[in-house]
């Protein structure tokens, strides 16, 4: 939710404390995630797992108002970490899965809906901070998670279904051996350079934004574009994905990435920033789409949790620790201009990486 650090740094946090919170429960993903998924996969019971996470999350929310000091605040988001950060690779492992199962499944075509609600959202909660005030922001994400966990009870199914081959007894695969796979550890570099360039965007743009002047119902609008942008490719751009490949998503995801961070350190005119919002599209959703694709192309259905839940922590989860501890010393000390361009290199370094990953990446292409 791009509105939470408002709400926090409201709270009388400042841009350091934010940081360190945001680095903590990156750190702590890193630490749960994989292992939660794994042992979801092994005992099938993915929607077990969901809803338990998402309440979890939302009772955990609860006492984050009357946090009034560093210590509690911290704990907390700690703690809410571990349920908030296995929501969203569990359902993707369960979108693969069943893209894996059945043909007719495209990944993007569903994924789509999860942008489409983080853009009604923002805007919505962009209008009601408004007149209610930021409190609005701390509801939201109360009943979003709620949400899930009613959602959650809808799944019929996912744990069922038995694996590749119809031998629902074959072993499990490990996280050692998931790591020994050619190119998995490479795609998880790539992946996460690139995407954890975004972290000065994701854990600073609001507060930076709101600083130099822009209003909250203007930095509402340009979160929902960038993911406007982003639910455009996902839902129409399935002939564009499957003509690059993986290895191009990646290369224009590292590109765009870079040219979006060279525009953020330069301005904060609102129009320009509004003009190259959209590239989200690419630096993230062509991303994104490049390492799904290469998880189902080259990931057993039966793993397909776990590299999901080690793509979300060692991969995005690494990269943006590290890119967040580097930005609670930079920004606050330096400002925007080398946050952003360090945020460059990232993003550079990213598409790299991907180059490693040879010709063969686009062998096929994800089913957008």
């Amino acid at each position: 939710m791009p509105f939470w650090w408002l709400w926090v740094e409201d709270h009388g946090f400042d841009k350091r404390e934010i940081g360190i919170l945001n680095t903590t429960m990156i750190v702590v993903r890193i630490a749960t995630t994989p292992w939660a998924l794994q042992s979801a996969e092994r005992q099938r019971r993915r929607r077990a797992a969901l809803i338990a996470f998402a309440l979890g999350a939302a009772v955990l929310m609860l006492p984050m108002p009357i946090a009034a000091s560093f210590a509690p605040m911290l704990l907390l988001h700690a703690v809410l970490s571990v349920a908030h950060s296995t929501q969203i690779p569990l359902i993707d492992a369960m979108t693969i899965r069943a893209a894996i199962a059945d043909p007719s499944v495209r990944y993007a075509r569903v994924r789509v809906w999860g942008s489409v609600a983080f853009l009604v959202a923002t805007l919505g909660v962009g209008e009601l901070q408004r007149h209610l005030g930021i409190g609005v922001v701390w509801w939201t994400i109360v009943l979003g998670f709620v949400a899930t966990a009613i959602a959650g009870l809808a799944l019929r199914g996912v744990d069922h279904e038995s694996d590749e081959g119809g031998d629902a007894t074959a072993p499990r695969v490990s996280i050692r051996s998931l790591l020994a796979q050619p190119g998995f550890v490479r795609m998880l570099v790539a992946s996460g350079l690139i995407q954890a360039s975004h972290a000065a965007y994701y854990s600073y743009g609001s507060v930076h934004w709101r600083a130099a002047g822009l209003d909250e119902n203007q930095i509402g609008l340009l979160w929902a574009e960038g993911v406007g942008a982003e639910v455009l490719l996902f839902a129409f751009g399935r002939g564009f994905a499957e003509r690059l490949g993986m290895l191009r998503l990646f290369l224009l995801g590292a590109a765009t990435s870079a040219l979006r961070w060279a525009v953020l350190a330069g301005t904060t005119e609102f129009w320009t920033l509004a003009a190259v919002n959209a590239l989200h599209a690419f630096s993230f959703g062509a991303t994104h789409l490049a390492a799904m694709g290469w998880i189902q192309a080259n990931i057993a259905r039966r793993a397909a949790a776990t590299a999901q839940g080690m793509l979300s922590a060692w991969s995005a989860g690494l990269g943006f620790a590290l890119a967040t501890a580097l930005l609670t010393w930079l920004y606050p000390s330096h400002g925007a201009v080398p946050a952003f361009g360090a945020m460059i290199v990232m993003a550079i370094a990213g598409g790299l990486v991907a180059l490693g990953l040879g010709p063969t990446s686009n062998a096929r292409a994800p089913r957008a």
